[in-house]
């Protein structure tokens, strides 16, 4: 799981067991476990049969739980600001009858030398970590030594034993009690905005606590779509990933090596999401990135083609014409060499690119142009729906039911997947609302507010009268456009308009499960 703070572009991760790491994938990749020593034996929680993790409200705060004899030991990870410190805070409670020890592990390619001087903690001379106190008891090993035996058997010593000057990684633990019913407090310093900000330490009682830090993020899920759903991991499951997307929002606009084919995903998730100021930040420059030939990458087509979708998805979404008329010239050099690489016009990346330019090019004022591309892809003949683009597989794993992955391409993809099953997706010329309805849904609330549509943010709600469902939506901050709508797996045959209204709906006889 991505954590952080909207604003700034540093991120960190939450892996399993409530590892949290810094700069990943690179040689300065740091890691920051816990191992709990109870009154039986320590605990490696990364390892544990009965270690837990959920999301705290859907925000990007990561609670993870082992069981120890009489209770819980939790910590808790969050991403916090205090001036111009952009700070991990890792809050670690017991929850049983006696105290326990907490080790703080500190790891990877990124630790070189350790120093502590109190309660600071230097990693190569960097303020690292802020901990509570100064730590009871300290152990350090060599990178492929065993940390763990040392820990466990008692040999740490009341201080850091000088590390070896050999610039080689070397790992540390850090170990202080913990009484029952209490919780202690440490802070990760992700970066600071000023080296002045360096010299001090943060003060750690004055940082939000996870109420107020999961009160904070309510406001910024307050921008996606709101899903009720008789389903409530799949609400919980668009929730989580929304907030992820918009933590991936910022250090992607920020990173000038994002592949385009990241680029595309993410940009058609914010989107999707009704994050326009993010998507179009990340589109407005992708002209610089375009090949001679018209193509964003000159090995994979399907990478134009999806680019070509985002631009239509962001165009289409925010009304741009400006937008869309400074990169219209773009959308046809890709659009022609899409055309081109395919070699019949029937493949998939051809048709939805015809599709979405037609889309685009409507947006930037091109009838004639818009008008042609529709031309090809009706003499194509291809049924709706489009094929799919670039969506890789959802990963098989999640974290309390909800899908967070890290890797940029595999979070878009779950974002889309969740607006498209349970709230909206494309029709021919229309809105499909809620295409992923499914029978045992049947009596129950569903209700979606907020979503994005190039008519303005919709909203529906489903109330039943019996076996019949009535629909309810209305349309805010209308654009003036016309929004045909559809609902084709709870009754094919009906079609609404207008920017509010209302109709008591057929069921068919037997509707299909889209989701199973």
């Amino acid at each position: 799981m991505i954590i952080g703070t909207i604003g700034s572009p540093r991120r960190a991760h939450v892996r399993g067991g409530g590892v949290v790491v810094l700069h990943a994938g690179t040689p300065e990749e740091i890691s920051v476990d816990w191992w709990v020593g109870a009154d039986d034996r320590w605990y490696r929680p990364d390892t544990e049969i009965t270690t837990r993790q959920h999301l705290v409200r859907n925000a990007p705060i990561v609670q993870t739980s082992v069981r120890i004899p009489s209770g819980d030991a939790i910590l808790t990870s969050y991403g916090a600001v205090q001036g111009q410190r952009e700070l991990v805070v890792c809050d670690i409670e017991n929850r049983s009858k006696v105290p326990f020890a907490v080790a703080i592990v500190l790891r990877g390619p990124g630790v070189r030398s350790v120093t502590v001087s109190g309660s600071v903690v230097r990693v190569d001379g960097f303020p690292f970590l802020t901990l509570p106190r100064g730590p009871q008891r300290a152990a350090c090993v060599s990178k492929g030594d065993d940390l763990a035996a040392v820990v466990m058997t008692g040999a740490a010593t009341p201080t850091l034993p000088p590390l070896a000057a050999s610039g080689d990684p070397v790992e540390v633990a850090l170990i202080l009690p913990v009484t029952h019913g209490t919780t202690i407090r440490s802070a990760v310093l992700l970066g600071a905005s000023s080296g002045v900000a360096l010299s001090g330490t943060p003060v750690l009682t004055s940082l939000p606590d996870v109420h107020r830090a999961a009160s904070g993020w309510g406001v910024h899920l307050g921008r996606l779509p709101q899903l009720t759903l008789p389903d409530a991991s799949l609400a919980s499951e668009a929730a989580a990933n929304g907030a992820a997307i918009l933590l991936a929002a910022e250090p992607a606009i920020a990173n000038a090596a994002l592949t385009m084919a990241q680029r595309a995903s993410l940009a058609t998730a914010l989107a999707m999401s009704g994050c326009l100021a993010e998507s179009g930040a990340l589109l407005e420059s992708v002209g610089e990135n375009q090949n001679p030939n018209g193509s964003f990458d000159r090995a994979d087509v399907l990478v134009s083609a999806h680019l070509i979708r985002a631009l239509s998805v962001h165009a289409a979404l925010s009304a741009d014409a400006l937008f869309a008329e400074s990169l219209a010239p773009n959308v046809a050099g890709a659009l022609e060499y899409v055309l081109k690489t395919c070699s019949k016009s029937k493949t998939p990346a051809a048709i939805a690119a015809l599709v979405d330019a037609a889309r685009f090019f409507a947006v930037a004022k091109d009838p004639s142009a818009a008008s042609q591309c529709r031309k090809q892809w009706k003499r194509a003949g291809s049924p709706w729906p489009l094929p799919p683009l670039m969506l890789p597989p959802l990963p098989a794993v999640g974290l309390g039911g909800a899908l967070v992955p890290d890797d940029p391409m595999r979070l878009a993809a779950a974002v889309v997947a969740s607006i498209e099953r349970v709230a909206i997706a494309d029709a021919e010329d229309a809105i499909d609302i809620v295409p992923g309805f499914r029978n045992d849904w049947r009596g129950a609330k569903l209700d979606v507010r907020n979503v994005a549509t190039p008519a303005g943010r919709l909203s529906f709600s489903f109330r039943w009268h019996g076996a019949r469902p009535a629909l309810l939506w209305d349309i805010e901050h209308p654009t003036g456009a016309e929004l045909l709508l559809r609902c084709s797996t709870i009754d094919p045959m009906w079609t609404g308009s207008g920017p509010k209204g209302e109709a008591l709906l057929r069921i068919a006889p037997e509707p299909v499960d889209v989701v199973s």
